[in-house]
């Protein structure tokens, strides 16, 4: 089994969310907005000539921050994103082929943030 081709890409995400009200030293938030993968280079495999599009998508997240003090929180937040890709190329030397690549990664991300007041 070969690998048909590969792509190194980065993902850029634009979001808004709505902090709910506290309870104790709980926030909750959700969210959501859009992504796009930006193709920075093709690497041809099983498929020559490959040629891969940049794309829009779509994200929803939710998380929740802890109050640990007045300088310093604690967060947790998961984003699910919905995003594709289109392809085409050459198989086997003159055979062109399309499809449409679904990359639909699940992000979980953890930290602390800092407030400066």
């Amino acid at each position: 089994m070969g690998v048909l081709g590969k792509v190194r890409y980065g993902p850029v995400f634009f979001t808004g969310s709505y902090r709910f009200p506290k309870v104790g030293r709980v926030r909750p938030y959700g969210g959501g907005g859009a992504a796009y993968a930006i193709i920075f280079k093709e690497f041809d495999g099983s498929v020559t000539q490959l040629g891969v599009h940049n794309n829009w998508g779509s994200i929803l997240q939710g998380g929740v921050e802890y109050e640990v003090n007045k300088k310093y929180d604690l967060f947790f937040d998961f984003k699910e994103i919905w995003l594709a890709v289109d392809a085409h190329g050459q198989l086997s030397g003159n055979i062109p082929v399309k499809a449409r690549v679904k990359l639909n990664p699940s992000l979980v991300s953890m930290g602390i943030k800092f407030h400066f007041h």
